[in-house]
């Protein structure tokens, strides 16, 4: 990948796993970072090669964190950078973000409102806790104006990054026969219909926040976007190039679509390729649980 593929990979990822937070410091005032949470540390490697800052273990499968109310099955990193390195990555990554574009706004414009080197004006102090206050509510999605706004071209390597982010490709059988499919999910339904309507598949909720009872502030309707099989090839074979997590699976899936069978023909699928399809499907199932 060249920089600004990069670049946009990173986004896609950031919009993906990647968080704009903050807190109201009693000493220095608002204060906001970035980070993104992962189990993979080839992702957070590259962010803290490219941007600085630092990467911590914040969740392993044989201690409790009640304190964070984190519960895995695997060692969660997380890539954090602050300060001036994290305007850096904000400005570095902000036009080729899309979900998260408010809040690095929001990074940007309390930049702008620091102290000379002393002290924050008092004026700047309360827009600053302004900006942070807005930042809440867009993470959790309780302020009406983001200004948000997706792109109809999506690049590939963006494209990317999210599906490494928040993608899934699974395994499955039926009929006796090995398959495979793609799949997302978001609670941002733009951004599903957008892939929808490149690339094919279906659009569901699976998620009603109408049937929630109201003690869990910002939980929202949440959406999946999923292609069959046959519907992935178009997609994987475009976003291959460029996935850094997910290449075993979508190669498994691309030479699984490559086995067909038509049943018109009324001819049983030939015992070597039934089998292939079932060692392709425990390459995707065995590289999801990480162990390829």
């Amino acid at each position: 990948m060249n920089e600004n593929e990069q670049l946009d990979y990173m986004a896609g990822y950031f919009d993906a796993n990647g968080c704009v937070t903050g807190k109201n410091d009693a000493r220095e005032g608002p204060l906001l970072w970035c980070n993104v949470t992962t189990i993979h540390t080839r992702i957070t490697d590259l962010y803290k090669s490219i941007f600085g800052g630092y990467v911590t273990v914040i969740a392993r499968p044989d201690k409790q964190y009640a304190s964070r109310l984190i519960q895995s099955t695997r060692e969660t990193f997380q890539w954090r950078v602050e300060h001036r390195k994290a305007v850096a990555f904000a400005a570095a990554v902000h036009e080729h973000a899309q979900l998260k574009r408010p809040q690095l706004d929001i990074l940007l414009a309390m930049q702008t409102l620091r102290g000379d080197g002393h002290r924050v004006s008092p004026s700047n102090k309360a827009a600053r806790l302004e900006l942070l206050n807005k930042l809440r509510l867009l993470n959790k999605g309780l302020y009406a104006d983001s200004g948000q706004t997706i792109s109809d071209n999506l690049s590939i390597p963006y494209i990317a990054g999210y599906f490494d982010g928040d993608g899934c490709i699974t395994g499955q059988v039926q009929d006796n026969t090995a398959g495979a499919k793609c799949s997302t999910s978001s609670i941002d339904l733009e951004l599903l219909n957008i892939l929808h309507l490149r690339y094919g598949g279906s659009v569901a909720k699976i998620f009603d926040a109408a049937s929630n009872d109201g003690s869990r502030v910002g939980i929202h309707d949440s959406f999946s976007w999923q292609l069959s099989l046959n519907q992935s090839v178009p997609f994987v074979s475009e976003i291959l190039p460029y996935l850094l997590l997910k290449q075993t699976q979508a190669r498994a899936l691309l030479e699984m679509a490559s086995l067909r069978h038509d049943r018109k023909l009324g001819t049983k699928m030939p015992d070597e390729t039934r089998a292939r399809r079932f060692e392709l499907l425990s390459i995707i199932k065995a590289a999801n649980q990480n162990k390829q």
